[in-house]
C-alpha cells in the first residue's frame, strides 16, 4: 500500500479504503494472536473491534508525516488524500 498524496480521494473509494484497513487490522491480529498462542476465535474478534479505528488512525496519520509536510491532508492508503476541510460531495448520505 502506498501512501503519496497525488490525488484528492472520491467518496465511493472510502469504503473499499475501509476494507483494506480492516482486512490489515485482521491480519495484524492473526500475526499477534499466533505469537501469543490464543485460539479462541471471540477473542479474536474482540480485538479486531478494539484495534481497528485506533490503529487506522495511527496509520494514517504516520504515513501522512513521512510523505506531506501539508498539515491540512490526511493521505489514505489509495495514493489519495482527504482534506481538512471537506467538501460537500463527502457529507452527502446515499
Amino acid at each position: 500500500m502506498r501512501y503519496e498524496p497525488f490525488r484528492m480521494a472520491r467518496t465511493e473509494e472510502l469504503s473499499e479504503i475501509a476494507h483494506r484497513r480492516a482486512i490489515a487490522a485482521v491480519d495484524w491480529v492473526d500475526s499477534l494472536t499466533e505469537i501469543a498462542e490464543l485460539q479462541d476465535t471471540e477473542d479474536k474478534v474482540a480485538l479486531v473491534k478494539s484495534c481497528y479505528s485506533p490503529l487506522t488512525i495511527f496509520n494514517f496519520s504516520a504515513r501522512t508525516a513521512q510523505n506531506t509536510p501539508n498539515p491540512d491532508i490526511l493521505c489514505l492508503c489509495s495514493h489519495s488524500y482527504v482534506p481538512r476541510r471537506l467538501p460537500p460531495e463527502f457529507n452527502e448520505t446515499k
